[in-house]
């Protein structure tokens, strides 16, 4: 098995875990139901509580804020290797674009959802971060590989 044939399988896997972490992003953020969102506030609530946390610092309001960031990291972190010419910039202008098109929808088609501008700055900074991370990841990738590195 030659080293293309590997990274050419590397590409089909993480490729297909992008798809999927989107499909399960669209259910997510586009679905009917607040009910995924509600889930996770509460189980991490329940856990930060065990853990020690009070309910004064581990509020849901908190916790929310929090799990939408988390929720939009993997997108730049997969993005960015399958897509290494684009930037943190640009992944925070489609993340950016994806959060506020993901509340328009919310607050347009479901009377169950509303929109809020709050999730949109959480969404993007969770994107932000994650296409940072990429990018430092990309570098730390490009240092170790480089030839001219002292051993």
């Amino acid at each position: 098995m030659t080293s293309r044939s590997v990274n050419g399988q590397l590409r089909v896997l993480l490729l297909a875990l992008f798809v999927a972490y989107l499909a399960t992003l669209a259910v997510v953020l586009l679905g009917p139901s607040t009910q995924p969102g509600e889930a996770g506030v509460s189980g991490m609530l329940r856990l930060l509580w065990r853990a020690g946390f009070a309910a004064d610092v581990a509020t849901p309001e908190r916790v929310e804020v929090l799990l939408n960031i988390a929720l939009l990291v993997p997108f730049p972190l997969l993005g960015g290797v399958l897509w290494p010419s684009l930037t943190w910039r640009d992944w925070t202008a489609y993340g950016f674009a994806l959060a506020l098109g993901a509340e328009v929808w919310q607050g347009l088609a479901f009377d169950a959802r509303s929109a809020t501008y709050s999730d949109v700055v959480a969404n993007t900074t969770g994107v932000f971060l994650g296409a940072v991370a990429a990018s430092g990841l990309r570098w730390v990738v490009r240092a170790l590989a480089s030839p001219d590195r002292a051993a």
